[in-house]
């Protein structure tokens, strides 16, 4: 393998970001370029003087801020004080994720590439913005620059002599390899000792703290189509803090009926016990997996199986395919032909990681072991609205859930905390008290943040004034409360 040559870098909030930048990797593998694909704040961003050719991924996420994983980065490369020449010896292209339904509609690609520009480096192509308001997804902008791309790079570092590329339907080698252990030992040392009500300083993304789930509380009808919740969590001793619309990172695991499903369309033992091997130099493991690990933990707890598979899955299960139907199938859902039909099957029903596999049973017995990493992706921790104020302390934290399946209760300060341990503010949000009386008239069930905000302001409650539907939300003025002079109103609809 050559030494790396190529280094990506990606800012990603819920995951697409991080998707495409692997997708650049194993492109990069496939052109036998050595390629490192990271986050920007794993990143030690000093060293990015010394780096020829760098890509980078970023979304954008709220009203023009930039993703969790990537706002040290944000903030050291907009230093006044860094050198116009710091950058000049880079070549590097930026590759943007973002909506074009809002304002600011991939603003941080656009003022990263500005830049870039302004501390020396050298631009490939100009920068490609992806937008998730095409029929055709971000993919429609991205794969015709990637074509442009790889051009440009083979320009600058060819193909070794005696090589070629590597076709897309063959296999690239799998990250990991899976060491299995004889059978018979026992399972029980593997299991991690999970946080507790005492964490060692405040929680975060690889050491949460273990709330005890208080009530769970169904708040839309038993016929509404949408399982919508109120959770009560009781994080006494947790030194978690929060203040009105901030959230809750909440860490989730696959339910044992979903892991014993899956192991089964495998051909897995669930109880099979294993050493996880990088197959290359300095690829980081699994943060917090133990070693020896069984296969029954990795994927309930890492796995996440439930989630909506993205292109690059369809990609590598075609290649691992030995089924001729399956494989043309998975293949015409990996293209860019094929987005529409894999729209309709997959993202538009949420269908599952494993309700494909068990769609494509033949396909899903010949999957090695060893890409279960590489095919699915990582279990994240999800975000959710907090409904209760630190104001009301005879309350336990409260937060609302939308359509969850199995949850651990693992209160988390995760890559979006600010100053405050255990409940971060959403991109975009920004804090604001009230010296008024203040009269709110949401609509919709989107709203969880306003409970929270009652205690920490004179805020009237006004609940259902007017109907979900926009054309009839005229209200009465009997319906209004009889409110002080100056009192603010705010009508909100979600």
């Amino acid at each position: 393998m050559p030494s790396p040559q190529l280094l990506v870098l990606f800012g990603s909030q819920t995951g697409t970001a991080q998707d495409v930048a692997e997708r650049l990797g194993r492109e990069a593998r496939r052109r036998r370029l050595g390629c490192r694909v990271q986050a920007l704040d794993s990143y030690a961003v000093a060293n990015l003087i010394n780096e020829p050719l760098v890509i980078f991924v970023c979304a954008t996420a709220g009203q023009g801020d930039p993703p969790d994983n990537m706002k040290n980065f944000w903030r050291f490369i907009f230093r006044k004080r860094l050198p116009p020449t710091s950058l000049c010896q880079m070549d590097f292209a930026v590759l943007g994720l973002g909506d074009s339904s809002y304002a600011k509609f991939n603003f941080v690609a656009k003022k990263l590439y500005r830049r870039l520009l302004q501390l020396g480096g050298s631009a490939l192509l100009p920068a490609c913005l992806g937008d998730d308001q095409h029929e055709l997804g971000p993919d429609a902008a991205i794969d015709p620059w990637l074509e442009s791309l790889w051009e440009k790079v083979l320009g600058l570092h060819p193909v070794p002599p005696g090589l070629a590329v590597i076709p897309p339907g063959v296999p690239l080698p799998s990250k990991f390899t899976l060491q299995f252990l004889q059978e018979g030992s026992s399972v029980s040392s593997e299991e991690p000792r999970e946080a507790g009500a005492d964490p060692q300083g405040p929680p975060t993304e690889l050491r949460p703290f273990l709330a005890p789930m208080v009530t769970n509380q169904r708040v839309t009808g038993p016929s509404h189509f949408q399982d919508v919740r109120l959770i009560e969590f009781d994080i006494t001793g947790s030194g978690i803090s929060f203040t009105a619309g901030d959230v809750v990172l909440i860490q989730p695991s696959n339910t044992a009926d979903h892991v014993q499903r899956f192991c089964q369309v495998l051909g897995l033992d669930p109880n099979q016990r294993f050493w996880l091997r990088p197959q290359e130099p300095g690829t980081p493991g699994l943060e917090g997996l133990p070693q020896p690990c069984s296969i029954r933990h990795l994927v309930s707890r890492y796995l996440d199986i439930a989630s909506v598979p993205r292109r690059s899955f369809f990609e590598l299960l075609a290649c691992l395919s030995p089924h001729e139907l399956e494989r043309e199938k998975l293949q015409e859902f990996s293209s860019a032909s094929g987005q529409e039909e894999r729209h309709e099957y997959c993202s538009r029903p949420r269908r599952t990681i494993l309700e494909v596999l068990c769609d494509f049973p033949h396909t899903a017995g010949a999957i090695p072991p060893d890409y279960l990493l590489d095919l699915i992706p990582l279990i994240r921790p999800r975000p959710f609205s907090i409904a209760s104020s630190l104001l009301g302390a005879h309350r336990p934290p409260r937060c609302t859930r939308h359509g969850c399946r199995s949850w651990w209760p693992w209160c988390s300060t995760g890559p979006a905390s600010r100053s405050r341990a255990g409940a971060s503010a959403p991109p975009g949000w920004r804090p604001w008290t009230l010296d008024k009386d203040l009269c709110r008239c949401p609509c919709g069930c989107g709203l969880a943040a306003w409970p929270s905000q009652r205690r920490q302001t004179r805020l009237w409650s006004w609940w259902g004034l007017a109907p979900v539907w926009p054309r009839s939300g005229q209200l009465s003025r009997s319906a209004w409360p009889r409110a002080a002079r100056g009192t603010t109103c705010f009508l909100a609809a979600a």
